[in-house]
């Protein structure tokens, strides 16, 4: 951004020196509007809107600054073409040098925010707004239409110019404030969502725990009940129908309680919805990585992967395994679905109206240097691979 800056402020330097030498303005200033872009569109990173937007406003700025330093100009020295041509000179630097320390103290911040919280949708009023100066200052502000003999009508050109810079800069303000408010509202519902999930798995815990007890309790007299009774057939009935009434279904995929707790819950879900689930998980107990991390992941994955199977009707599967690795736990999914993906530029998106919090959750929870997400797919398989990084 600061080298965009300075090869403006250089263009128009030079701009300025061509054009006090009586040249047609009108082509000098196409001319040099061409070159901006030429040079802004290898060097400016980002999308061809964001490249479009940095040269409407370049391009703003540099009608603004050299229409007002000519009627200032004139104004101070309305009979002395020579000595107006030093003065917008003079005026001109000053505003350059002016735009340059605003462009490093607040208008780089400014700009990285807003395209980081636009991502790669800006607002056509970004857009619009320069353009519509643009046209203000091309057709109906030229320097055969300034009109400065009454210092009314100059003033007025003065203010209306100083007021498009500042109304460009709150616009700016302005979109900034309203992403940045956006991203906090998504930050309160993925926070709220995460307490929700949290509240959940404690629960869960808690009921094992209750159930654990019962259990417990249960099994001593049981064990008496059986340990009275003489009749192996007498025994054999007995516990039949302890088989019965408890369930003893539960499958261990990992040696973590939490998470098979969750797969054990998905993998009943897929049973109920024809899916073949195929489960290689090596998740300690004791793996550095908070159970709630784990949940939010795992839990999140296998939901989309689910809702995935759920929009074909044959060959639906979900193959997921997971390895940890001295300071790293790594995921591999592969889920089958219909081939068709929702994105924004590079980004892959939910299709839900809502936008579904699936994927926003994963983003958001890998946010550890590390961390990653990364998403592919072919006309029939979606693939997910996760990298969590050690948390404690």
């Amino acid at each position: 951004m600061e080298l965009v800056g300075a090869l403006f402020v250089y263009i128009w330097l030079i701009m300025v020196g061509v054009q006090s030498y009586g040249l047609n303005e009108e082509l000098v200033n196409h001319v040099f509007a061409i070159l901006i872009f030429l040079i802004l569109a290898p060097l400016f990173e980002g999308s061809l809107a964001k490249k479009l937007f940095i040269y409407l406003s370049g391009w703003m700025f540099s009608i603004v600054f050299f229409t007002f330093s000519t009627v200032f100009s004139m104004l101070l020295s309305p009979q002395d073409v020579v000595r107006q041509h030093e003065i917008c000179v003079l005026v001109y630097l000053f505003l350059l040098v002016g735009f340059f320390i605003v462009l490093r103290t607040f208008l780089q911040d400014t700009l990285e925010r807003l395209f980081s919280a636009l991502e790669d949708n800006l607002p056509p009023l970004l857009l619009i707004y320069p353009a519509i100066i643009l046209i203000v200052f091309l057709i109906g502000l030229r320097p055969s239409n300034y009109m400065v003999k009454a210092d009314s009508n100059a003033t007025f050109y003065l203010l209306f110019m100083m007021t498009t810079a500042v109304v460009y800069v709150l616009l700016l303000k302005n979109l900034v404030d309203i992403s940045e408010r956006h991203h906090a509202e998504d930050e309160l519902h993925f926070a709220k969502q995460l307490v929700t999930e949290q509240r959940q798995h404690y629960t869960q815990l808690l009921e094992s725990i209750d159930n654990m007890r019962v259990l417990r309790h249960d099994f001593t007299l049981h064990v008496q009940a059986v340990l009275g009774m003489q009749d192996k057939t007498e025994v054999d009935r007995y516990l039949g129908q302890l088989v019965k009434r408890y369930d003893v279904s539960v499958i261990t995929m990992c040696e973590n309680q939490a998470i098979n707790e969750i797969m054990n819950r998905i993998r009943v879900l897929c049973e109920k919805r024809g899916i073949t689930l195929r489960v290689d998980l090596d998740i300690r107990q004791t793996i550095p990585i908070d159970d709630l991390t784990l949940c939010v992941v795992i839990g999140n994955m296998m939901q989309n992967a689910m809702e995935a199977c759920d929009r074909i009707y044959d060959n639906r599967f979900i193959d997921i395994t997971a390895r940890f690795t001295v300071d790293r736990l790594m995921l591999l999914m592969e889920n089958s679905f219909d081939g068709v993906v929702s994105k924004k530029g590079e980004r892959l998106l939910s299709r839900k109206k809502d936008g579904g919090l699936g994927l926003v959750s994963l983003r958001r929870i890998l946010t550890h240097d590390g961390d990653d997400l990364s998403m592919h797919y072919t006309d029939t398989v979606f693939t997910t691979m996760v990298t969590i990084m050690a948390r404690e």
